[in-house]
């Protein structure tokens, strides 16, 4: 038997590719959507993928199910548990449904769906046998060591907060996340073409850089979503495909490193990357407000916004300060001033970055604290609370 495990440290989302060395024949459980990287393991170890399953009807990512079956050809697996309120919906005509006690049989293998209500109603696992030998990822030391707390320590450590794009993903993957097919290489943008693009507002730049270089000065209304490590969450936030049409443009240093960006936004079903830029020169050019942490009092605001973990609010934060954090910020403009200063912080500022080109772009006026919780402090010489991160 071949396992392989395949981890997303950005979305803490596993997935696993399983196969019969005997026959060839492999299964994905749980695949991303940006599904070249299971065509390429299966591949490389000589196995076609016949099979995709899923545990549950996920809502921190984009299943790539249906994605992977139509590449390759795969039958579709998918949980009849649950009750009808948790059942797949068109998307997923084609699907196997499986009941508790069920079996997908692969070669020498068989993977025997466990109904596990409790993270969701229709949430299976799959109990994995080659002959006598049996395997469950990530279950079964807990199972058979009959550790609860270190089966729940081990399930949750890694999970991120409830993002307000989860309720998205929720719907997506229940009727079936729309088909990519294979993607053809992102062109790159020709200075003059992308200058007349933002100054008409019809095209979104993303700003890839950290947050020190965006504040020497980026597009006025780009949005900052830095690096590749969490860019799936942090463009989750800032962009809602639901509601923003207007395409995107990635700055990236080349072709390869612009598919690898457009690849981790297609994981939260934003599609509409369509180029990249290789440089901001000849652009219009601001540099976004900020203040010193010493200079809040002395600066006229009618919010000081906390936009970390509601976790990491309570363990410390700046006197005054509300929280609401990155990822629901976009979705809860009821709680913030129609009019007036926004004072935004983090941890370090990085988030702070992301949130705040998102509010500037939606038409607020924000000024960011520089250096953040931090910076802040340090120049009052505040001590921290045990718990602060």
């Amino acid at each position: 038997m071949l396992l392989e495990r395949l981890y997303d440290d950005d979305l803490a989302h596993a997935s696993y590719l399983i196969g019969c060395q005997r026959t060839g024949e492999a299964i994905v459980v749980d695949p991303r959507r940006d599904v070249q990287v299971y065509l390429d393991l299966a591949a490389n170890h000589g196995m076609t993928i016949t099979a995709v399953t899923e545990t549950h009807i996920h809502a921190d990512y984009l299943s790539g199910t249906r994605e992977l079956a139509a590449r390759t050809g795969a039958t579709m697996y998918v949980s009849a548990e649950g009750g009808p309120d948790w059942q797949y919906g068109p998307g997923f005509d084609d699907a196997i449904r499986m009941l508790h006690g069920e079996r997908i049989a692969l070669g020498n293998l068989a993977l025997e769906a466990v109904h596990t209500p409790g993270h969701t109603p229709e949430h299976l696992s799959f109990l994995v046998t080659d002959g006598a030998a049996a395997s469950d990822p990530g279950w079964a030391p807990y199972l058979a060591a009959g550790d609860e707390q270190g089966f729940i320590d081990a399930l949750l450590g890694d999970q991120p907060d409830a993002h307000a794009y989860f309720a998205r993903m929720k719907r997506q993957n229940r009727t079936g996340p729309a088909l990519l097919g294979e993607l053809a290489p992102l062109p790159q943008i020709d200075a003059s073409e992308l200058s007349a693009a933002l100054d008409e507002n019809s095209v979104i730049l993303l700003d890839t850089r950290h947050h020190s270089q965006v504040h020497q000065g980026t597009v006025p209304g780009a949005l900052n979503v830095p690096g590749q490590g969490k860019a799936a969450s942090y463009a989750a936030w800032v962009y809602d495909p639901e509601t923003e049409t207007r395409p995107i443009v990635v700055l990236a240093d080349s072709t390869d490193a612009a598919g690898r960006f457009r690849d981790h936004l297609l994981r939260v079903g934003i599609d509409a990357v369509h180029g990249f830029t290789a440089t901001l020169d000849g652009l219009r050019l601001a540099e976004p407000k900020t203040i010193a942490p010493t200079d809040i009092e002395q600066t006229e605001h009618a919010l000081l916004l906390d936009v970390r973990n509601r976790t990491e609010y309570n363990a410390g934060h700046i006197p005054g300060a509300t929280q609401l954090s990155g990822g629901r910020a976009l979705w809860h403009t009821e709680e913030l001033p129609a009019s007036g200063v926004i004072l935004t912080y983090c941890q370090s500022g990085v988030r702070n970055s992301v949130v705040a080109s998102a509010l500037r772009r939606a038409g607020h006026d924000v000024i960011e604290i520089d250096g953040s919780y931090r910076a802040w402090l340090a120049a009052t010489g505040t001590q921290p609370a045990v718990n602060a991160a």
